[in-house]
């Protein structure tokens, strides 16, 4: 089970809007800017999830996220990996169609591959649909880690870094 925290932004019936600082995992990320899907969504720094929100939270509370660690891998297995052994198959069927085709070794390769990929992106495409149709791939608020008076404003995370810079988590 993976777990993170984070300081919940709204709740809209069994839905929690939480704000959660990015992991160590998005320091080696290439972006690091607010240009990355994470960080158009709540700024520098940190991002915003839905998730179930079975520990009852309310606005302001910090709360512990979870999410199953073979969701995790599926997900993984099913971008990186599923793209990548299409563009292959789909060389090699081009290339072993190629005389068929009228194509050039080279050609049908590119060809076949081209569509492994195209086959590959609708694929992972269907499998996020179906995995966020079931909530398999949606965190849950498994616990309040602390709670906040009712009136008391929703406050941003901070970085650890620097705790007077106050970050931006408005979305829209």
């Amino acid at each position: 089970m993976l777990t993170e925290s984070g300081v919940v932004k709204e709740v809209k019936g069994d839905r929690a809007r939480v704000v959660i600082r990015r992991s160590t995992a998005c320091q080696s990320c290439p972006s690091k800017s607010s240009t990355c899907a994470c960080g158009a969504l709540a700024g520098p720094g940190q991002f915003v999830v839905t998730a179930r929100n079975e520990a009852q939270a309310k606005p302001g509370d910090a709360v512990e996220l979870s999410l199953p660690a073979g969701a995790v891998v599926w997900a993984s297995l099913s971008v990186y990996l599923l793209p990548v052994v299409l563009i292959i198959a789909g060389a090699a069927a081009a290339h072993a169609l190629r005389s068929t085709l009228g194509l050039s070794s080279d050609g049908a390769a590119g060809l076949g591959a081209a569509i492994g990929l195209g086959a590959g992106v609708i694929l992972v495409w269907l499998i996020g649909r179906r995995a966020h149709r079931k909530g398999s791939a949606t965190p849950t608020v498994t616990r309040v880690l602390s709670s906040h008076p009712k009136g008391t404003p929703f406050q941003p995370i901070q970085h650890e870094e620097s705790a007077d810079e106050t970050l931006t988590t408005d979305t829209h």
